[in-house]
């Protein structure tokens, strides 16, 4: 322990040797230190590591002097490549809720930046699918889904810099299913759109709702969609939010039909959203991710069951107007999935061709072409809700 001690105070730089990992289990062996074991993400298990106390979920291991034979848990502040502003324990990309045989409660996260299997982050405090997600820098919102009691419009939000599970953030107007979210990073205002079983017309939803992100409390109405629909998808570049696709239902309709409208709106000012163009094919459960010029549409389906799906790519230029370019294809036909994306990566993952996927998809926003497989989420679902610490 005194070389322990010793290594911590003169905080070793471990920038070019540190790798993070998932903490299995700690015991305290004295007043400011324990004894771990903890797995990477290549599955290689570390049995009695020592580090500093109350590390829980995730955690950096350093290597003293290079060397593998002497792990030591550290903090993410003795990791000098990561910063406060950049630690993520295990990753800044996270996808909540589903469904796969029942409602699920997990939150994943994965590194976007590197190619990888998804990792636990904690839980949501209920089971939902459906559900809707945004995020600033340092905070995930998920609102809204079906639990297993009826459709919800409860928020809960996690902090992306500690694992661990989902907290109370307020409620949404609407109780719907198949909302979708979208955010600015650069203003905190997240938005809620679309949805089904509390809308204005047979049950379908056009309210869009914001919250702020970095405060807790209940959603604010923002304005209406042109549309009444559910299954949408959205996107943004920090000034701009899409919301494209999804289904609506004609006046005494029975069936729902599938749209390729794309809407806009000017995320710091209140009002209606105004028409910006069309998706290349007509679908719901498709899901978006953008970087601050581009946005990127993925995947989908027609029909009420939802029993012919896509593996369609297109995109828009979020600042301009018009109707969406064939981007490539996702490696499968895909829906309804969860999305996120970094400044250059844009994930898509689960749902489902005819059984739940388990497999993430990437690609290069800023270019065209097929996705590529990235890794596997932490169980097969479908019906979740994704979101990023960066754009």
């Amino acid at each position: 322990m005194r070389e322990l001690k010793k290594i911590i105070s003169n905080s070793i730089d471990y920038s070019n040797f540190s790798e993070e990992v998932e903490i299995l289990s700690a015991m305290r062996v004295g007043s400011n230190y324990y004894i771990y074991t903890a797995r990477n993400k290549n599955g290689v298990t570390f049995r009695h590591v020592p580090g500093i106390a109350g590390l829980s979920g995730r955690g950096i291991m350093g290597y003293v002097n290079g060397d593998r034979a002497r792990p030591v848990m550290i903090g993410p502040s003795h990791a000098k490549q990561i910063n406060s502003s950049s630690f993520m324990y295990g990753g800044d990309g996270f996808f909540a809720g589903g469904y796969s045989t029942e409602n699920l409660s997990v939150i994943d996260t994965i590194d976007i930046s590197t190619l990888s299997d998804a990792l636990s982050f904690g839980n949501l405090s209920t089971a939902r699918r459906g559900l809707a997600a945004c995020a600033n820098t340092s905070r995930g919102v998920f609102g809204g889904g079906a639990g297993n009691a009826g459709n919800l419009n409860s928020m809960e939000y996690i902090t992306f810099a500690s694992a661990g599970n989902a907290v109370t953030f307020g409620d949404l107007i609407k109780t719907c299913i198949s909302r979708v979210g979208t955010s600015s990073y650069s203003t905190s205002r997240g938005l809620f759109a679309g949805g089904f079983g509390n809308g204005g017309l047979y049950g379908y939803a056009n309210e869009i709702e914001y919250i702020t992100i970095s405060s807790t409390g209940n959603a604010t109405d923002f304005g209406d969609l042109t549309l009444h629909r559910y299954a949408l998808a959205a996107a943004s570049d920090n000034s701009r939010a899409l919301f494209a696709g999804g289904a609506w239902i004609e006046g005494g309709g029975v069936f729902a039909h599938e749209t390729a409208l794309i809407d806009y709106i000017t995320i710091a000012t209140l009002g209606n959203a105004s028409n910006f163009g069309n998706l290349t094919q007509k679908r719901q459960g498709v899901a978006g991710c953008s970087n601050t010029t581009r946005a990127v549409f993925g995947g989908g389906s027609l029909g009420y069951d939802g029993s012919v799906s896509y593996n369609i790519l297109d995109y828009v230029t979020i600042a301009s107007t018009g109707n969406a370019i064939d981007f490539g294809d996702l490696t499968t036909n895909r829906n309804p999935i969860a999305s996120c994306a970094s400044s250059g990566r844009g994930l898509f993952a689960g749902g489902s061709n005819g059984n739940a996927l388990q497999s993430i998809d990437y690609i290069a926003i800023a270019s065209t072409g097929n996705a590529t497989d990235f890794g596997d989420l932490t169980g097969a679902r479908t019906n979740a809700a994704g979101c990023a610490a960066s754009q």
